[in-house]
């Protein structure tokens, strides 16, 4: 939390985000401890959305899942 708050919210101050910089998404917990699990996502991240636009185009070309629902598979599958 640190590192969020000192070093990248500050690179965020030029987005004009109205309602914060992340996004916690809780994706259930882990089997063997229980741990409680979740993905953040910085909002309005240029790299990710460059990102995610590249997977999403790779993913038109070849018919395969993008790299993100390929995560979020393997993240659930750690449940």
């Amino acid at each position: 939390m640190k590192k969020l708050t000192r070093e990248i919210a500050p690179r965020m101050d030029d987005l004009e985000l109205k309602s914060g910089f992340t996004r916690i998404e809780p994706i259930g917990a882990r089997k063997p401890d229980r741990a409680r699990m979740a993905m953040i996502e910085i909002i309005g991240n240029p790299i990710s959305k460059w990102e995610k636009q590249q997977d999403l185009e790779a993913a038109e070309d070849f018919g395969k899942p993008t790299y993100w629902e390929w995560e979020l598979k393997i993240l659930r599958q750690e449940q």
